[in-house]
């Protein structure tokens, strides 16, 4: 059963959230991130507020993440009362005032630019969004509230479930219960080195007070944008996964290393680390409990090399990031030489949903080596660029053909990289396998952190 704390936390996000939920009068949303920005949705937005006021219309409009859409954007949503939503995209913004007369004023469906609809109900000509290639072979865990809540949003994210993982393992299970869990999930560390999590969080229980945990967010390899993603868009689900992981290994603080350049990410996080302050989820005796916990931001100038857990430590104390000599390991001598756990971005946002969902669950959802689902960057002469999150052993033919659109203009796939510099080339022809870590990587190019 949640806590009387957390049913009040519950309560007053309801509060917050019921006004848009059940609203009356026509909805708005337009996904704003560092892709969509980059190709006009702040004009967009900008443009749709503008003409709404200028029409007198009422219309509930609200800032959303980015739905992993990349070849779309700028992505808008609308959802008149009674319907679900449909999102259309691109609607860039010189068409954006013909959009608002055409879907807000005279009802056009608009299907030249819709890509499906989103929940409950239907619309005629126009799918479910769940029904398209791109979709029909996602499983979001990790992603499942992109595009939907405003991101940062406390409100927003507890409306939708959020830090019920979290009250679960505070005042329903001991530390250990906690670790046992994720090591019964299977979940690998999604970074690269595909390390069990669980494990690795055991080497830290006997390690003596105070101890730390590092969040890695340096996201260095080209072509990996899936941890900038998840902070972008739902920063929530990062921090609801370092309170789990920091309250199961006992660490008193966590540091969270991302790039400055993640302008937009770092401003998101930041603030959604001041709404956990301001709502006690953050501080001493969280939610009233004896867990007590610290999370600082730690956004740092970009080096590729801080991507080894070592020199990322060097670098949240302030020095040049520079690989350590091992050992002493982190779990032994870490950040200002106390005991450290290094978890990468996706791995530590997969926690929620392990609780969630329960172990044998997220087992379920992968292969036998590796549990869950995998997110991934595409890009490169594909269709459709931008984050995806599919089950971990989804056909690799499938993912570049379905889920990426296939190959621009018709063409045929002559090759695939992946996993960053540390990765490889695969042929067409061996392309017809499993999008799994072990078996790409015996392949020589690993799915690595999904790039």
């Amino acid at each position: 059963m949640p806590s009387a704390a957390y049913e009040k936390l519950r309560e007053r996000a309801w509060k917050a959230w019921q006004p848009w939920e059940e609203s009356t009068m026509p909805r708005v949303t337009v996904g704003i991130s560092a892709c969509s920005l980059s190709v006009g949705a702040g004009e967009t937005l900008a443009v749709i507020r503008s003409e709404v006021q200028r029409l007198g219309l009422e219309v509930r409009i609200m800032e959303v993440g980015d739905i992993g859409f990349c070849w779309a954007e700028p992505v808008v949503g609308v959802a008149h009362p009674g319907e679900p939503f449909v999102l259309y995209g691109p609607v860039a913004p010189e068409i954006a005032a013909r959009f608002v007369a055409d879907i807000l004023v005279a009802r056009l469906p608009r299907r030249d630019v819709a890509l499906g609809t989103m929940g409950k109900g239907t619309v005629e000509g126009i799918s479910p969004l769940s029904d398209q290639p791109w979709m029909r072979h996602q499983r979001r865990l990790v992603m499942k509230n992109f595009g939907i809540i405003g991101p940062g949003n406390l409100d927003h994210y507890v409306a939708k479930g959020g830090y019920w993982s979290f009250d679960k393992a505070l005042f329903e299970m001991k530390p250990a219960q906690v670790i046992d869990e994720v090591k019964a999930s299977n979940l690998r560390g999604r970074g690269g080195a595909v390390f069990p999590t669980g494990t690795k969080w055991g080497f830290m229980t006997n390690a003596p007070a105070p101890k730390y945990l590092a969040v890695n967010g340096e996201e260095g390899d080209p072509g990996a944008f899936t941890d900038k993603g998840i902070v972008e868009n739902d920063p929530h689900m990062l921090l609801e996964g370092a309170l789990i992981s920091a309250y199961a290994m006992g660490c008193t603080k966590t540091f969270i290393h991302i790039r400055a350049e993640y302008f937009l990410a770092v401003e998101r996080l930041r603030r959604a680390v001041r709404e956990l302050e301001e709502a006690g989820l953050v501080g001493h005796h969280i939610l009233g409990s004896e867990f007590s916990h610290e999370i600082e931001v730690e956004a740092t100038g970009h080096a590729y090399i801080c991507g080894e857990e070592t020199a990322l430590m060097e670098s949240v104390e302030g020095k040049r990031g520079a690989p350590r000599p091992r050992p002493p390991f982190p779990a032994q001598y870490g950040i200002f030489g106390r005991p450290t756990n290094v978890n990468n971005v996706k791995t530590i946002s997969y926690v929620p949903a392990v609780l969630r969902m329960g172990a044998d669950a997220f087992l379920k959802l992968g292969t036998q080596n590796a549990s869950g689902t995998a997110m991934l960057s595409l890009s490169g002469h594909i269709n459709k660029r931008g984050i995806a999150e599919i089950p971990v052993g989804l056909n690799l033919k499938t993912v570049i053909e379905d889920v990426a659109g296939g190959v621009r203009n018709g063409k045929k796939a002559k090759a695939l990289q992946c996993g960053g510099p540390l990765g490889g080339l695969m042929a067409a022809t061996e392309m017809d396998m499993i999008a799994e870590f072990q078996a790409m990587t015996a392949k020589s190019s690993p799915l690595g952190s999904g790039g």
